[in-house]
């Protein structure tokens, strides 16, 4: 999902081609997996203003004949202009102290790190942005708020390697076991 969403977004921030606005929040819902391949695009500015902008993008495979066209992942992304002078400034999360590696990174179905891994099948994913995502890597930090009846929602901060928060998601998925091998 993290292929075709990021596709979804450039295509946003082109078809707006507005220098002075950014990204400010992201809304996926992933209707239909998208396989490897072709694919098409529909993108609509649904509103563009003075201090703010909505554009809609439909992605689809254009290469499969199942499913109505356009139905495949539907991405609305808000562009807003930054107010620098703004007295309201907060930030209620932490960089993660001690980062896991890559071999730890898997999630599991359960607490027991015997236990079987679990594939995540995104069915929709919010991102909030605060800051350019600048760097050779970004940390993220995971947390899953309830999984249960094949299905998670939790919360991921991505963190900037000189350690800024550059912004959140918020995920709902279908859990499916996964056999590593």
């Amino acid at each position: 999902g993290g292929v075709t969403m990021a596709l979804a977004l450039r295509t946003a921030e082109r078809e707006l081609g507005r220098a002075d606005l950014r990204m400010v929040s992201a809304q996926a819902t992933y209707c239909q997996a998208v396989p490897a391949g072709p694919v098409a695009l529909q993108v609509e500015v649904l509103r563009s203003g003075r201090r703010g902008a909505q554009v809609e993008v439909r992605l689809w495979s254009s290469a499969e004949a199942a499913g109505d066209a356009g139905a495949d992942l539907v991405v609305v992304v808000v562009f807003g202009a930054g107010d620098a002078a703004s007295p309201y400034r907060f930030l209620g999360a932490a960089f993660p102290e001690a980062a896991p590696g890559p071999e730890q990174s898997l999630p599991r179905l359960q607490d027991d790190p015997d236990g079987p891994f679990a594939q995540l099948i995104t069915l929709q994913l919010s991102m909030q942005f605060f800051e350019p995502m600048r760097g050779e890597f970004l940390c993220q930090h995971t947390r899953a708020h309830h999984a249960g009846d094949g299905f998670a929602t939790g919360v991921a901060d991505l963190w900037s390697q000189d350690g800024r928060l550059v912004a959140i998601a918020t995920q709902a998925a279908m859990l499916q076991p996964m056999v590593r091998g």
